[in-house]
């Protein structure tokens, strides 16, 4: 039996809603899929995002005040006469999603956090590291919403990007860098010290 579609009532034909992010805002004209366009934050970006509500007859314009990224495009959806309603994304954000799909979501960070060497695993991690596991199982779960946002919305396979270091790492790292400056500064060869067989890196040597 095909799922039925829920929408929600249309009040204001010319309101639109915009979600606000560090990276990329997301704005919607309407309900369907078809209707929600990704735009970045840059100055020229938000200039764009203003033409895309004034072609479709757009007059006010809802979104989250989160942290500082809404102040320049409240300021540029004002100037090209928009009216803007800020909203406090604790009382939206029960409405701009499923609880189902979120516990289903949760599920999934949870498994994906006891994985090892994936992206997202390691991004789970960093967070966990940072502050707490709660804190990293919402931004994961965020994160994996996003990435199925995109591979539905754009049709395009997911390429998950260079795995994140941890800090120890990077200490390693910056390490092998100042061994390397000494080992050329008195004229000597990683093979002389055996330094890329001590360190596994020898394909960097």
């Amino acid at each position: 039996m095909a799922l039925k579609k829920m929408e929600l009532d249309i009040i204001n034909p010319n309101c639109a809603g915009i979600d606000i992010g560090s990276k990329s805002q997301y704005v919607a004209v309407g309900q369907a899929l078809e209707d929600v366009k990704e735009f970045g934050v840059y100055a020229e970006d938000l200039t764009a995002i203003c033409l895309h509500l004034k072609a479709y007859g757009i007059k006010s314009v809802a979104m989250e005040n989160t942290g500082n990224y809404w102040q320049n495009l409240n300021v540029e959806l004002e100037k090209h006469g928009m009216e803007v309603t800020l909203c406090n994304g604790k009382f939206t954000k029960h409405a701009k999603g499923s609880n189902r799909l979120k516990i289903a979501l949760c599920h999934a960070v949870n498994a994906i956090g006891n994985l090892k060497d994936t992206h997202l695993s390691d991004f789970f991690r960093k967070i966990t590291y940072r502050k707490d596991r709660a804190t990293a199982v919402s931004a994961t779960a965020r994160k994996l919403a996003v990435i199925i946002w995109n591979m539905i919305s754009k049709r395009v396979p997911y390429n998950p990007p260079i795995a994140y270091l941890f800090l120890d790492q990077k200490r390693k790292l910056k390490l092998v860098s100042q061994i390397k400056k000494n080992i050329v500064k008195f004229d000597k060869k990683p093979d002389d010290v055996e330094f890329c067989n001590s360190l596994n890196l020898s394909s960097n040597c």
